[in-house]
């Protein structure tokens, strides 16, 4: 297939910027669905720079890193811009005593990686498709009050598909570590779910990574 050059304005757009599935109920937690590594992977192997590559923000694509939440919604939120220039972290305080940790970083990519702690959910649930289900779900409470640079929400769609169609990992295709692309022919979009980790504090973090590129 021919490979079409990306339209000016979306060009422009990530230069500027920086780049309902059910009742969980309907989740068991049997011997028989599939277990996991509890041990976090590194999202989008795209976006790591080869080793002893040195890179710097003025030879990407994409801008520099800004914030995405809006304050209006979220107040308890900082950001902080690394001494690279590459990646911005920023943090959100929910009312619950939840909290999300958003990176946004990328060179080649524009990525942004979704870091909920919370005691919301049964952490010692082995399902995958449980858990894709909480990303979703967590996902959808905080886009309101975003201001991304992806199309975050196509992407929680995909999500959606995936868990209403697919058995849970039988089929190789629902998988934590897995990159699903829901993009079109002229850029690439992926979005993943990193495996469940479980802290000392008794809560949970999912991981929902987003991705777009190459820019």
């Amino acid at each position: 297939m021919k490979k079409t050059a990306l339209p000016l304005h979306l060009l422009l757009f990530y230069l500027i910027t920086g780049c309902g599935t059910g009742s969980f109920s309907n989740y068991s937690n049997s011997e028989e669905e599939a277990s996991f590594d509890t041990t976090a992977t590194l999202p989008y192997a795209a976006v790591k720079s080869p080793p002893g590559t040195a890179v710097h923000a003025s030879d990407c694509v994409r801008g520099i890193p800004a914030p995405i939440v809006r304050k209006k919604v979220f107040p308890k939120t900082n950001f902080v811009l690394q001494k690279d220039s590459l990646s911005g972290v920023e943090t959100v305080l929910f009312d619950n005593s939840d909290k999300l940790t958003i990176t946004n970083t990328g060179c080649a990519y524009c990525s942004l990686i979704f870091r909920f702690e919370t005691s919301r959910f049964n952490r010692d649930s082995v399902s995958q498709k449980y858990w894709f289900k909480a990303g979703s779900m967590l996902m959808k409470e905080v886009l309101q009050g975003l201001n991304a640079p992806i199309d975050l929400a196509k992407g929680i769609h995909k999500l959606d598909d995936l868990i209403q169609h697919t058995a849970d990992n039988k089929h190789g295709r629902l998988a934590f570590g897995k990159e699903f692309d829901y993009g079109s022919e002229n850029m690439r979009s992926i979005v993943m779910l990193d495996p469940v980790e479980r802290v000392q504090n008794g809560a949970t973090i999912v991981t929902v990574s987003f991705s777009v590129g190459p820019l």
